[in-house]
């Protein structure tokens, strides 16, 4: 956001996004599998704020829990999406780091560093 990554290299921003919801997605999926009081609020809470969509709210809410409340089978749906997200967050790194070489990370001006080293936009790690 400070040096306007966002608005140049848009792909590689919206990738990174990307990998960082499917990150906060698998913590919390991984953080419900405990089964504990803690983990078991913390579903009804974040389920639950599906609830503001207008019509379809309570019906996605159903889905997600399996039924009316918590129980087993939200836990075993936790367990396959906890189990499916890092294959997912595998691939969209794949993804993120070629884009990222294909568009020259190094930037415009420059990186200084405290040995004195300059890195411009000729010096590439190619592979």
């Amino acid at each position: 956001m400070l040096h306007g990554s966002a608005l140049s290299r848009g792909a590689i921003w919206c990738l990174g996004v990307g990998i960082w919801l499917l990150l906060c997605g698998a913590c919390f999926t991984g953080y419900s599998l405990v089964y504990g009081q803690m983990s078991l609020w913390a579903l009804v809470v974040i389920c639950s704020l599906v609830t503001a969509l207008p019509v379809v709210g309570v019906q996605i809410l159903e889905l997600l829990w399996g039924g009316s409340v918590v129980s087993g089978v939200t836990v075993n749906r936790c367990f396959g999406v906890h189990f499916l997200l890092p294959m997912v967050l595998a691939v969209l790194v794949v993804l993120h780091l070629l884009v990222l070489h294909l568009v020259n990370s190094t930037g415009q001006v420059g990186l200084a560093f405290g040995s004195g080293l300059v890195l411009g936009r000729s010096d590439r790690v190619n592979f």
